[in-house]
C-alpha cells in the first residue's frame, strides 16, 4: 500500500501553517531547510497537545515512530501519515483510524515540497 485512493480535491480552507510530527533526527533532516526556515510553512511538534496549541490547520504524521495515530487527528486538521512500505498493517490501521492520506516513507520524502504546496492550497485526497 501506498497511499491512499483517491483524487485530489480543494476542500476550501487554505492552510497557513502544516505541523509535522517527526520525531526521528533523520527524518527531520529529510525536510527541505525552504519549509523550515523562519516564517515558513512547516513546524515540528512534539506531541499531540503541542499540535493543539499550534493553531495548525494540517499535520504530518511518521506512523512508525506514532504510539497514538488517534491522538493526532482533530476537527478541522487535514493528516497525512507516512510510514514504512513494509508495514501495510501499519499504514491500513491509520487510514482506517481516519487518517486523511496514507503514504509510503520514500514516497512522502521524495513529494514533499509538493504535498506541502497542496495542503498550504487546501487540497486532499478523498477516497
Amino acid at each position: 500500500m501506498t497511499e491512499t485512493p483517491g483524487q485530489p480535491e480543494a476542500s476550501g480552507n487554505t492552510v497557513e501553517t502544516i505541523a509535522a510530527y517527526a520525531p526521528g533526527m533523520m527524518d527531520r533532516s529529510r525536510f527541505p531547510s525552504s519549509l523550515l526556515a523562519p516564517g515558513g510553512p512547516v513546524i515540528f511538534v512534539a506531541s499531540a497537545a503541542e499540535l493543539a496549541e499550534s493553531g495548525a490547520t494540517a499535520v504530518m504524521i511518521d506512523l512508525d515512530r506514532c504510539e497514538d495515530v488517534a491522538a493526532f487527528l482533530m476537527d478541522g486538521v487535514t493528516s497525512l501519515g507516512f510510514g514504512s512500505h513494509v508495514e501495510n498493517e501499519t499504514l491500513t490501521a491509520a487510514s482506517d483510524a481516519g487518517v486523511d492520506r496514507v503514504m509510503a516513507r520514500s514516497a512522502f520524502f521524495r513529494q514533499i515540497p509538493q504535498l506541502v504546496a497542496s495542503l498550504r492550497a487546501g487540497v486532499r485526497e478523498t477516497s
